[in-house]
């Protein structure tokens, strides 16, 4: 469990939304996805002001993806191909980013092997057992061994809106096995703002060792023993 520096994150930023406690918001996946309002809306360093920032996005142009944990940035960048790294740049932007400022975690080891949608019912249920079904979306991560993990980098446009263009399709890369943490929100009533429409939860796996990898989950499953963290009731 960990505790580090408490309070909400208050600065007044361009185009920010904050509908739920301790989170703040750039851009929507309705604006960004399917009306391909792909503009930089926000300093990714400039957000990074709390150890306890956690958060997903894309870069600006749907030129990557971006992970955010512990009040770091880990970024993937599609240039001439795809370079993932720890950090982000000065002044670099994203088009759609959400974060949250979690200042205690509470831990959960997963008991059993889980689907995708398991793991979602679980979250559901931990949400009810606690103050989090009161909001209307929440963070969470996951540390352990995933499987069946199939993943995309954005590469210039999106391939859930329509057909994109010679050159522009995702960047795709399967693990049938990979140690790495899963950074996501669970929000079952934000189709067309953090979640596509049909689905609860949008996640991007973190790859740290043996070579830094980003990109966004689209499917993945879970093994026992996996720990689960979930921001701590207050």
């Amino acid at each position: 469990m960990r505790r580090p520096i408490a309070g909400l994150l208050l600065a007044a930023l361009a185009a920010c939304r904050s509908s739920e406690p301790g989170m703040r918001s750039w851009g929507s996946m309705r604006e960004v996805m399917a009306e391909g309002k792909t503009h930089g809306r926000v300093e990714i360093a400039g957000v990074l002001d709390s150890p306890g920032i956690v958060g997903i996005g894309a870069l600006e142009g749907l030129r990557g993806e971006i992970a955010i944990l512990d009040g770091v940035a880990w970024v993937a960048r599609v240039d001439a191909q795809l370079s993932c790294a720890r950090g982000a740049r000065p002044q670099e932007r994203a088009t759609l980013l959400a974060i949250s400022d979690v200042d205690e975690w509470s831990e959960v080891e997963l008991e059993s092997a889980a689907s995708q949608s398991e793991f979602e019912l679980q979250l559901e249920q931990l949400g009810r057992r606690s103050d989090l079904a009161k909001r209307g979306a929440w963070p969470f991560v996951v540390e352990g061994e995933l499987l069946a993990v199939e993943t995309h980098v954005l590469n210039g446009q999106c391939p859930f809106a329509a057909a994109v263009d010679a050159g522009h399709e995702p960047i795709r890369r399967s693990f049938a096995s990979v140690r790495a943490k899963l950074i996501g929100f669970y929000a079952p009533s934000s189709g067309g703002e953090l979640v596509h429409h049909g689905q609860v939860t949008h996640a991007h796996l973190l790859v740290e060792t043996p070579e830094v990898y980003v990109g966004h989950v689209d499917s993945v499953s879970f093994t026992a023993g996996a720990c689960l963290r979930i921001p701590a009731p207050r």
